[in-house]
């Protein structure tokens, strides 16, 4: 009697029951938001007061969060010499505080400076494995070198690991573009140095 119940059930539900549920549409993965705007809101890696805690009052510890890094002196200094951005790039974007210790040492901020974080064409991490040309005509010169990988002497993915800050992302989504922030400005001209 019991299993009459049961094939009655089965005719009445058909194969549908058993049939997996309809894949959901496509996921819209638009983030609405360029390179330039993702950078100019990003908060990066943390860094630590160091030793200049302990000269606070009162006394703050060495590995207590200063701060954020920020990128919006590279977003501003784009905007302002006329960097137009079309298709998908790659940045390899400076923090403000690379940029303040380039001007420090008494270098102009340029367009052809600027041009030369960027690179045409969307690069994760994980494909970085060879030179760029950067969109100032100039070669970023690439290097695996103590399990890490550098562009002209940058390191992508930085663990900063004297400071006491965290690591430095890579990776960041756009919807034109991928970012990988750098903790130095990448000078047009650059010469690997040879030992």
């Amino acid at each position: 009697m019991i299993y009459r119940a049961i094939a009655f059930a089965l005719a009445i539900v058909g194969a549908s029951a058993f049939a997996p549920a309809r894949a959901p549409g496509r996921v819209n993965t638009a983030l609405n938001a360029n390179v330039m705007d993702t950078l100019a809101s990003y908060e990066g890696p943390h860094y630590c007061w160091g030793s200049e805690g302990q000269e606070q009052n009162p006394p703050i510890g060495e590995n207590e969060i200063k701060g954020y890094h920020r990128y919006g002196k590279f977003v501003m200094a784009c905007r302002n010499a006329g960097v137009a951005i079309q298709g998908d790039v790659t940045i390899f974007a400076p923090t403000d505080a690379a940029l303040d210790d380039y001007v420090a040492d008494g270098k102009q901020i340029t367009k052809e400076l600027l041009l030369n974080h960027i690179v045409q064409g969307r690069y994760p991490s994980a494909s970085i494995n060879g030179d760029f040309t950067s969109m100032a005509g100039q070669t970023l010169k690439y290097e695996r070198k103590f399990r890490k990988n550098f562009i002209n002497e940058a390191i992508i993915g930085q663990a900063d690991n004297f400071g006491g800050g965290s690591t430095y992302p890579t990776d960041i989504p756009a919807d034109n573009g991928v970012i990988h922030p750098i903790a130095q400005v990448l000078e047009p001209g650059f010469q690997a140095a040879r030992y």
